[in-house]
């Protein structure tokens, strides 16, 4: 009997690290895709520079409001983990979590490499100030979570015709998100009441 715990466990280890790698390159196939298309916006250059220069511009001379900030952050961020919860209660969910991390990769890349194409050395300041600081929480939480929810769709696949303790699968999964949920809200309190301030001093220091 204890042999065979240990073999499930295992089992279940190497289940999810199989998950983690599908995960993450999802991920990086989407940061791929978004630098590309990149290319493909060149003749509207012009229209999101003026977008992004009066966004700036809105940022830096405007006061900031903490309550909007506050919930655009939930509404972003809280509304892909639960999405992303259940789909992993889902037996055929997987697939819809490895499209919402190429999503996010690909906001991330098309993001990242637009401000430094507009802005060249201006626009990596500002990236790194405004996209990295907070995704260094997010990404690590999202691609874990991506990966729980994935590997618990699977098992929920592969379960659906036998005896299993569903009280105790479900219970597993949902302390598991929570962890994870844990340092999202702590990025979300940054993304809100501190990141604000530091990208405003940021833009006003750089004069985009």
């Amino acid at each position: 009997m204890m042999n065979m715990y240990f073999k499930n466990k295992f089992r279940n280890i190497r289940m999810n690290n199989v998950f983690l790698i599908i995960t993450i390159a999802f991920f990086l196939t989407g940061i791929i895709l978004g630098v590309n298309s990149v290319a493909y916006t060149k003749g509207n250059t012009s229209d999101l520079n003026s977008y992004f220069k009066e966004l700036f511009t809105f940022i830096s001379s405007r006061d900031i409001s903490y309550k909007e900030v506050l919930l655009s952050s939930i509404l972003s961020n809280l509304t892909i983990f639960m999405i992303i919860f259940i789909l992993g209660n889902w037996a055929l969910g997987s697939p819809f979590v490895f499209l919402i991390m190429l999503f996010k990769g690909y906001m991330m890349g098309y993001t990242f490499t637009v401000f430094i194409q507009m802005f060249n050395v201006k626009g990596l300041c500002v990236s790194l100030v405004g996209i990295v600081p907070q995704n260094l929480i997010y990404l690590p939480c999202f691609i874990m979570l991506a990966t729980i929810a994935s590997s618990y769709s699977y098992d929920k696949l592969k379960n659906k015709f036998q005896k299993i303790n569903k009280t105790e699968f479900i219970n597993e999964y949902v302390n598991a998100s929570l962890s994870i949920a844990v340092p999202i809200v702590v990025a979300i309190i940054f993304e809100t009441f501190l990141l604000p301030n530091i990208l405003k001093m940021v833009i006003l220091k750089l004069n985009i």
